[in-house]
């Protein structure tokens, strides 16, 4: 047996592969939520990702990923936690929540089971074919 290795970590693993009683995890399996099927944003509309919250973890960093061109025209202009908003009345460009973007803010959030976190993305171009996106959080 592994040092620092719980034992069910060695014979007990979820549906995801990942060993229930980890060390890094503390029994925890998620390491992200969200993602899935991208959404389309029609130009100058707004699309609500609503992600349910499967089990207690800190929420660390919001990922929205999508073609850089594309992203480029979304703004960001709510996220809500538990019915919460953490934006304030300006929109927030969508490319700061680029998985690659160095200036991605750190939430560390702490989330209970079953909370509905949103995330609101507006296309400000006007004139532009719809665009592909997704949304999910970083958890520890």
């Amino acid at each position: 047996m592994a040092a620092n290795t719980p034992v069910d970590a060695l014979d007990v693993a979820d549906n995801m592969g990942i060993a229930k009683g980890s060390i890094y995890r503390g029994g925890r399996s998620c390491v992200a939520l969200g993602g899935g099927t991208a959404a389309s944003i029609a130009a100058d509309a707004s699309n609500t990702f609503t992600i349910t919250i499967d089990e207690d973890c800190v929420l660390e960093r919001l990922v929205i990923q999508g073609a850089v061109a594309e992203l480029e025209q979304l703004v960001v202009t709510d996220i809500k936690i538990g019915g919460d908003s953490l934006v304030s009345s300006a929109e927030v460009p969508a490319t700061l929540f680029r998985y690659d973007s160095v200036a991605s803010p750190f939430f560390g959030h702490p989330v209970s089971s079953d909370t509905k976190v949103t995330v609101t993305l507006a296309n400000r171009d006007a004139t532009n074919a719809a665009t592909e996106v997704t949304v999910g959080f970083a958890v520890r």
